[in-house]
């Protein structure tokens, strides 16, 4: 089988996010064909007890929405259980590649016999997935699975041709063999568990790695390190996402690059200020980042207040090239001003938008970065006061490679002070309602785990609002 670039390793973000979107979806398409026997994906959705029958009873927004929506798919239920299923058949045709999902009481003898095996396949994941879950009385019970090796083949085939199918764009194309096609080559198997009670949802996954990630895992240097610096992030944030980056060296990733005709434009602005992508920039990657999101309008312009923070695996060389980096921004139209006062930063700006600008700063290995200089302060501040012990750190879950956190009890009033702050303000913007639905919802946390052999991941959402 042909191995395609860029190679996955500089893309893991965007399998995970796949992982994660398969996991979050109810109405998942895949291929089907007419004599079908080969299941591709299965999704199987359990109502236990009388939950949301009567979804206009329910008190709480959240619970009436979820109510009306499964109450849509009523005539689809075999008593308890909806199940829905995508086939592989002998027929494959790419421009119909994503296609209507079929329910178990269209299935066929042999769909039906193909469907078993490939729960039966997943049948030792699955159960693994299923002890972290808590049992459940009144509630949706999830369960599912996608064995992506059926594309596999048919994808490397048609792609391995070089003629784009007609109809195709062949943007399309190009997506599909950068893209698509490495995604699925990495992953074996992926199955997911879940539970929707008047507590929350819940929900547990895990991608089975085949060959080429076992590979790139080995030619990456091993697993990346966890990540390492989420202590200092705050408690009382709207959204924060952390991540780790993995590794590849700078050689791997010129060659993925050159597939696009924009690296051309950025070596020769390099080479203008002296300075080399391979050599200079892309051999000091951040090994992890930190981004902590607020909608209130506390960057410069009324800018959301965005800042955060990323560590880079040289500090003292980034430092080394930081004159060639300010003569860059200059020939490019940024303005680079000094802020001298403590704790100093440098800030950015362009000269056709003077009024919004960007603080960076240095501490340790880190770069900081911010949308306004008062919350460049407050995270400096935040930083010393942990390691000082005089602030407690965030307890971020041990030993995860990606982390996100989405404090939805506060949405409606950052969103709220940003609509009324001076960016928005005066714009003819009608008013927006609070998101009672919103109101309702705890945090969200996403937890990803990177294994020799697998790739985990847990999603949390309790229910705040008590009916």
């Amino acid at each position: 089988m042909k191995q395609f670039s860029p190679c996955w390793r500089s893309r893991w973000p965007r399998w995970v996010g796949l992982l994660t979107l398969m996991v979050l979806a109810s109405g998942i398409r895949m291929v089907q064909a007419a004599g079908e026997e080969s299941a591709l994906f299965v999704l199987s959705v359990t109502r236990v007890g009388e939950f949301l029958v009567k979804p206009d009873q329910e008190k709480l927004e959240f619970f009436r929405r979820a109510g009306r929506a499964l109450a849509t798919q009523a005539g689809l239920f075999e008593g308890d259980q909806l199940q829905m299923a995508g086939f592989q058949g002998p027929s494959f045709n790419l421009n119909n590649l994503f296609q209507d999902r079929k329910f178990a009481r269209d299935w066929t003898a042999p769909q039906k016999a193909a469907v078993e095996a490939l729960f039966r396949q997943a049948g030792s994941t699955l159960e693994a997935l299923n002890k972290g879950l808590p049992a459940v009385q009144q509630g949706l019970v999830f369960r599912g699975v996608f064995d992506p090796k059926g594309l596999v083949e048919p994808l490397t085939a048609v792609v391995n041709k070089g003629e784009v199918p007609e109809g195709m764009p062949a943007s399309q194309m190009h997506k599909i063999r950068t893209r698509m096609l490495p995604v699925l080559q990495v992953a074996d198997l992926i199955a997911f568990v879940g539970v929707l009670t008047r507590e929350g949802l819940q929900i547990r996954a895990e991608m089975k790695g085949g060959p080429m990630y076992r590979q790139g895992i080995e030619e990456a240097g091993g697993l990346p390190e966890p990540l390492a610096l989420g202590k200092y992030l705050p408690n009382d944030a709207l959204m924060t996402f952390s991540q780790v980056h993995m590794g590849q060296s700078p050689a791997q990733l010129m060659q993925n690059l050159r597939e696009f005709p924009q690296t051309r434009t950025v070596e020769s602005f390099l080479a203008s200020a002296g300075l080399d992508l391979e050599k200079d920039i892309l051999s000091n990657p951040g090994k992890e980042t930190h981004i902590i999101i607020n909608l209130s309008p506390r960057g410069e312009g009324g800018l959301p207040d965005v800042h955060g923070y990323a560590r880079v695996k040289d500090p003292a060389k980034l430092l080394a090239i930081a004159p060639n980096l300010k003569q860059l921004a200059m020939s490019l139209g940024i303005f680079v001003t000094p802020v001298t006062e403590d704790p100093p930063s440098i800030r950015l700006s362009y000269f056709m938008a003077p009024q919004f600008g960007v603080q960076v700063a240095m501490r340790g290995d880190m770069l900081l970065f911010a949308s306004g200089r008062e919350p460049m302060v407050e995270m400096i501040r935040r930083m010393d006061a942990v390691d000082a012990g005089r602030e407690p750190p965030f307890l971020m879950p041990p030993g995860v490679h990606r982390y996100w956190r989405i404090a939805l009890g506060l949405l409606n009033e950052q969103l709220q002070r940003f609509l009324q702050g001076p960016l928005l303000s005066g714009k003819g913007i009608p008013p927006i309602p609070n998101l009672d639905v919103a109101g309702e919802l705890g945090v969200l946390e996403l937890v990803t785990q990177i294994f020799p052999d697998r790739v985990s991941i847990a999603v949390g959402l309790p229910v705040a609002a008590k009916p």
